[in-house]
């Protein structure tokens, strides 16, 4: 037992029987859950250090190997394909392979951040390196060799044979940064693969992906004569990894931290936007760097699978930021799978859900992966103990997300990886595979099989075309998903995407789903603009957020807006006529960010004197918000323009909602949008927002002219300074689930519909004005099969014992003179086997109304309790 009390010891574990195949374990399926042959998703990787092989004799490895097998069996059984993908170190392991066997390899042997005394590999004023370096994970590590590795891959191999029935792909890593592994190629041998500089913003050196080595006549094992000069490093790792490959046994690589993307992964700085200014002017060459480091390696290694984590950021931040196409990337690449979410939820949820929404927006196929961080076999970090405290917030919210294809229904993740299943000293926790198994087959369960009530629209082969063909307004991009990231931390509830040509294709086709479609503001005349417009018109709900410089004249005609003498930025006072949220006093700043602190940052305490708050601004950066405020209308009285950015005797449009009758009940609303982006501070690696003490949050804004659609999502908060709610609303089966986390545990939220309140399951659901309250915690997980419009009052949602026959059966109690809208499974409806009754075991059907389109019941004027089966 560890010392944490979190882990079998080894003898209890070969204790049990190695006997567990494919089909066995995992947690009972809940009767509505029906069984399936198929698989829940497509593949389950298990990534894993050496750590967990003390020993190195080959009864020792297999034994270590087949426990493994064992505890995650029960969620491997429900995979189509398993891997293990092999944190041997940061790849230095390829880079140094010299073709002999014996020889040892620089491996993740330690605990803490390796490199630490060579010159320049961190930034000596962040104390968080040097008071964490890097010390043995075990009294006198065993010395590993690649005939060692080669050992441990092939008892992986039989082990999953034995334990799972499954052959096993072994995956390899390289990593750009210092911290995993003491490493000799990169900071003595070729030390020319780093970036040259530590920008002011980047606390540590990573290798670039763009750079060229100098000869090195030593023989390696793709380059036997030695290294010729100016080789990129996209040749050399190539032909190393291509040799390695065939005499480990090695299935794939994982490009890891942005490789490939960006030399700067941690932060929203790169090579083109080093704040405080967008250097457009270098697009194209960056952009030919990054292709070119691409295409070397393929042809160096032209069969090998590649896999990516990406950066933390999402495609048009990628794209502003450093001039990297994905869409390049994926073809040159031959990915079959776009990068993963960056599995950081705790810190960033809006963040990793708007980066993995983009990035699966437009992919080469149907396999989405999902990723998350249960272990960190390098430092003394095990996050779903610590970060996330057994809370699965960042397990449902991922795997909650999908993408529109091209029949109008969804994809959704199909392949898992857990970073990782051993810890920082080499356990191999079984109780943790035990609590996480049934939260993933759960999730993954239920994951959404149609769109979410709000879909976000997204630009990708606009925005690819930008770098390509207008790099002058990469900046546009840069604003418009800084944006609409800051508005999902502020609780807007996207968790569906569509790319812009599918929905062109399915709106020409009148296939759209039923849903509030948001997009960022087209430059020019595009397609999708049109589509959306022409959607709007034929009574859909779309809204719009972005600069309206460059949107084309139908756009401005149908909002009512007028161009202005010229753009203004600074600061600006706010008249704001939108549902805003509900707060006991003004801002504050908190004590601690608790996030942080568990990171061991120098943010983590903060100010904690009150600033003199009065009239806090709405605060306008141009060269990060997409220009100036240049809006105008005609009537500033008039009732559409919901907000009004004022400085002395000149306003500003900044927000309009319009729903002409001409439209046939088509609604269109519209925000500029400011991000609160600091780009003048280029200290924090992680950028630096306005705090709410300082300036206005105009992302919350966004989720007031949602409720300008009918969807009203109102959080009260004790002051701003305090998180919204992250919260996202996917379907399933005819349910609608709401999704989520709160970071700050005080904040409560309050739902209404165009059906009305949503009744949460197993719940008592307080209803208020027409809103639905709720008492959740951390992570927000609830299916609601029914709304209801009543007066004030509670109701209730029980899950009953089945009657013979059915396989649901619920009471919604405490209705009063209600209309009750009722979701039930689609088969439901079309087998009849619906039924609805004012007595438990009533025979007489309560009457109501089906409306087909939206596979919805109506009950009006109910009073009383209703059971509900099917």
């Amino acid at each position: 037992m560890s010392a944490t009390g979190r882990t079998a010891s080894m003898n209890d574990t070969m204790r049990t029987p190695a006997t567990i195949r494919a089909g066995a374990g995992g947690p009972r399926r809940p009767p509505h859950m029906r069984p399936t042959d198929a698989p829940l998703c497509q593949r389950f990787v298990m990534e894993l250090s050496p750590k967990p092989f003390r020993q190195l004799d080959r009864a020792a490895v297999q034994a270590t190997a087949e426990h493994l097998m064992t505890i995650w069996a029960p969620l491997a059984a429900h995979a189509a394909d398993v891997a293990v993908l092999l944190w041997v170190g940061d790849g230095s392991e390829i880079l140094d392979w010299h073709g002999n066997l014996d020889e040892p390899i620089a491996w993740a042997k330690y605990t803490g951040f390796c490199n630490y005394t060579e010159p320049g590999a961190y930034d000596a004023k962040v104390r968080h390196y040097r008071i964490n370096q890097a010390v043995p994970y075990m009294r006198n590590p065993p010395v590993l060799r690649y005939r060692d590795l080669r050992l441990i891959i092939q008892c992986l191999r039989r082990a999953a044979r034995r334990i799972l029935g499954n052959p096993l792909r072994v995956g390899a890593t390289i990593d750009p940064g210092p911290e995993f592994t003491d490493s000799g190629f990169k900071f003595r041998t070729h030390p020319e693969i780093l970036t040259p500089d530590l920008m002011p913003s980047m606390p540590m050196r990573f290798i670039t992906h763009q750079a060229r080595l100098h000869a090195d006549p030593r023989p390696y094992g793709g380059f036997p004569a030695g290294v010729p000069a100016d080789t990129s490093l996209g040749t050399f790792l190539g032909r190393q990894f291509g040799t390695l490959r065939l005499a480990l046994g090695f299935d794939y690589i994982w490009f890891s931290n942005g490789f490939g993307y960006s030399h700067y992964p941690w932060g929203p700085r790169g090579e083109l936007f080093r704040g405080p200014t967008f250097d457009t002017a270098r697009a194209a060459m960056q952009h030919e760097k990054s292709n070119a480091f691409w295409n070397d390696f393929r042809t160096a290694c032209p069969d090998t699978a590649i896999e990516v984590r990406g950066t933390n950021y999402s495609v048009g931040m990628d794209l502003a930021s450093d001039g990297c196409s994905h869409a390049d990337i994926a073809a040159i690449g031959r990915l079959d799978r776009p990068p993963c979410n960056p599995p950081w939820g705790s810190r960033a949820l809006g963040l990793e859900i708007v980066s993995y929404l983009s990035r699966i927006a437009k992919t080469r196929t149907s396999r989405l992966p999902f990723r998350f961080y249960l272990n960190d076999p390098w430092f003394v970090t095990n996050p779903w103990y610590d970060y996330y405290n057994r809370e699965p917030f960042d397990l449902f919210v991922p795997l909650s997300l999908s993408r529109i294809n091209n029949t109008g229904g969804v994809d959704a993740p199909s392949d898992v990886s857990l970073l990782t299943v051993n810890t920082e000293s080499g356990d191999l926790p079984r109780d943790e595979a035990l609590d996480v198994t049934p939260q993933l087959l759960r999730a993954l369960a239920e994951r959404a099989d149609a769109a979410g009530p709000i879909v976000w629209v997204y630009p990708f082969d606009e925005y690819d075309a930008v770098l390509k063909r207008t790099p002058a307004e990469l900046p546009h991009l840069f604003h418009q998903d800084w944006f609409f990231c800051q508005a999902v931390n502020a609780g807007f509830p996207a968790c569906t995407v569509c790319s812009s040509d599918r929905f062109t294709a399915l709106e020409q086709a009148r296939k759209l789903p039923d849903a509030i479609y948001v997009a960022p503001v087209a430059r020019g005349d595009a397609a999708c603009q049109r589509a959306l417009l022409r959607h709007v018109r034929r009574g859909g709900k779309v809204l719009l957020y972005g600069s309206l410089d460059g949107a084309p004249p139908a756009l401005r005609n149908a909002l009512g807006v007028t161009r202005a003498e010229a753009g203004l930025e600074g600061d600006f006072a706010a008249e704001v006529r939108l549902l805003t949220d509900h707060f006991v006093q003004p801002p504050r700043p908190p004590g601690t960010d608790g996030v942080a602190a568990s990171l061991g940052l120098d943010a983590a305490v903060r100010q904690t004197a009150l600033p003199a708050v009065k009239r806090r601004p709405l605060r306008h950066r141009a060269a990060v918000d997409g220009g100036g405020l240049s809006a105008g209308v005609a009537d500033w009285a008039d009732p559409a323009v919901r907000l009004v950015a004022r400085r002395g005797r000149h306003k500003r449009a900044y927000a309009i909602h319009r729903a002409r009758p001409a439209w046939h009940g088509g609604r269109l609303a519209w925000i500029w949008g400011s991000t609160g982006f600091d780009h003048t501070d280029t200290d924090v690696a992680e950028g630096r927002f306005d705090h709410p003490w300082e300036a206005r949050r105009a992302a919350e804004w966004l989720r007031g002219l949602l409720a300008e659609m009918g969807f009203e999502i109102r959080q009260e908060r004790h002051d701003e300074s305090v998180p919204p709610a992250c919260l996202i609303i996917k379907r399933h089966r005819g349910a609608w689930f709401f999704v989520g986390h709160k970071p700050n545990t005080s904040v409560r939220f309050a739902v209404r519909t165009p059906d009305g309140a949503p009744v949460y399951a197993e719940s008592e659901t307080p209803i208020r004005a027409g809103f639905a309250g709720e008492s959740f915690h951390k992570t927000i997980y609830t299916e609601v099969r029914a709304f209801v419009q009543m007066p004030d009052g509670t109701v209730s949602s029980k899950e009953l014992g089945r009657p013979i026959g059915k396989q649901r059966h619920f009471c919604i109690g405490g209705l009063v003179s209600a209309r009750v809208v009722i979701y039930p499974d689609p088969q439901a409806l079309t087998s009849g086997s619906l039924h609805v009754s004012r007595l438990i075991a009533g025979e007489e059907s309560v009457p109501y109304r089906v409306d087909a389109r939206r596979q919805a019941v109506t009950v009006s004027r109910y009073t009383g309790d209703l059971y509900v089966s099917w």
